[in-house]
């Protein structure tokens, strides 16, 4: 493969997870902030949404926009969440009755000093 067709089999592969991207449904984290003066922010609104479509995302975003039009005072932060599943699998060591301690003091070995006799 010559180094022209490398690239052209590269971007038609870019273009295709492109449009897989597209079509990926994800949860957003929506928030709302507002600047304030003395470098502060405050969260006015904050939402996670359903599963939906990035050009959805970019649908509320102009929404909140439309709501919000002071772009230098308020903020609209649409970020994606991760929906991660973690498998933690724990081996417990396995032993024999060999090495376990004793449940308790043997009662014939016990001497007891103030045992009466």
């Amino acid at each position: 493969m010559k180094a022209t067709q490398a690239l052209e089999h590269n971007q038609n592969i870019d273009a295709q997870i492109y449009e897989l991207r597209k079509k990926k449904v994800l949860r957003y984290r929506v928030r709302i902030v507002e600047r304030i003066k003395g470098g502060r922010r405050e969260i006015l609104e904050e939402l996670t949404t359903d599963y939906m479509t990035p050009d959805n995302a970019k649908t509320m975003y102009a929404s909140y926009r439309v709501q919000y039009p002071d772009t230098t005072r308020i903020l609209i932060v649409i970020e994606e969440v991760e929906d991660t599943k973690r498998q933690v699998q724990v081996r417990l060591p396995v032993r024999d009755d060999s090495e376990r301690d004793p449940i308790g003091p043997d009662p014939d070995k016990f001497d007891d000093p103030f045992a009466q006799v």
